[in-house]
């Protein structure tokens, strides 16, 4: 299974009161939006000597310059979902459509005996579009099992598909409100693509969508009682969504050779790699958000003749650029 149809540019009104089509691409995050600050002694001994720098990381875009969200929603429509259920969660995913910009994407997904993906990748942009993607939601009907399996394979096909992925960030949101009855969906591994499982009412199977979310990267789980509204949660949770400014965002630290050497990097549980040959370390950070002071990094190295001899860089998916660096 596998999709490559995803919308590239987004139709804008012309003067004739048609729509016309932007030029291919969107310009992405610059990494410039992650600020990297290093601390570290003011001076230091001509001889070999172990000293240690500080890294901060800080988001510091605004709302306005944040990376552009591909939403990809996987929705539950079978039998248990008639009724309120639907009414309310065809709501929230209106509501979803209001809030996200022109430079979004959102792709709808639904699965019951099996799955079917209702449109592509396509941008949010203008009242066209709006209301398109809100028919499709108005029409949603329930039948059949709960096969989230299917549903989600579908999703994260969506996510893998995309041929536009500069500066955006890729989320899956999954509802589903019974017990999986066909296939397993815990058997599915999401890789690098977050995704939000919301469990709806007393019925769901919280193991399944726990387990989905906990295997994502940064994927949540979520509980919405019975008769609770749904808009609620999912404003909280675009809310995010929506100041991202990196995704996979790495540090890379990197020695000057023969003039220092790396003796430890400390960035608490976040993975981190060496080179094989010791000249460098680079830590997994995941989803920086706008002005959120994220991550501190410690770097203890041995300086041969002074302290200014390690760079850090830092790298992010969404951005246009892949690195910048600091001499430290």
């Amino acid at each position: 299974m596998a999709f490559n149809d995803d919308e590239q540019s987004a139709p804008v009104a012309n003067n004739n009161g048609g729509t016309t089509t932007r030029p291919p691409g969107i310009t992405g995050v610059p990494v410039g939006q992650v600020q990297l600050t290093k601390y570290h002694n003011a001076e230091a001994p001509l001889d070999p000597n172990d000293q240690e720098v500080l890294l901060e990381l800080k988001g510091t875009s605004s709302a306005t310059s944040r990376a552009a969200l591909d939403l990809i929603a996987v929705l539950d429509v079978s039998t248990s979902m008639a009724g309120d259920k639907l009414d309310r969660m065809k709501a929230a995913l209106l509501f979803v459509i209001r809030k996200l910009a022109d430079v979004d994407r959102l792709s709808i997904v639904t699965f019951s005996n099996d799955a079917a993906r209702l449109c592509p990748l396509r941008f949010v942009a203008g009242d066209a579009a709006r209301a398109d993607l809100g028919a499709l939601v108005d029409g949603l009907a329930a039948d059949g099992n709960t096969n989230i399996r299917a549903g989600l394979e579908i999703g994260l096909a969506v996510a893998a598909g995309r041929r536009l992925t500069a500066g955006r960030a890729v989320n899956v949101m999954l509802m589903s409100d019974g017990q999986q009855n066909r296939g397993d969906a815990m058997r599915l591994d999401p890789g690098g693509v977050p995704v939000h499982t919301f469990g709806l009412g007393a019925d769901h199977d919280p193991a399944v969508l726990q387990a989905i979310a906990g295997k994502s990267r940064e994927g949540m789980f979520h509980y919405v009682a019975d008769g609770v509204n749904l808009t609620a949660p999912f404003s909280q949770l675009l809310g995010g969504l929506l100041t991202i400014i990196a995704q996979d965002l790495e540090l890379t630290v990197t020695r000057v050779d023969g003039e220092a050497a790396i003796k430890k990097v400390d960035a608490g549980t976040y993975p981190q790699a060496a080179a094989a040959d010791g000249s460098s370390v680079t830590v997994q950070f995941g989803t920086l958000y706008s002005a959120e002071i994220a991550f501190y990094v410690r770097s203890a190295i041995q300086a041969l003749q002074a302290i200014d001899k390690i760079f850090a860089s830092v790298a992010a998916a969404t951005s246009t650029s892949t690195s910048t660096s600091t001499s430290t």
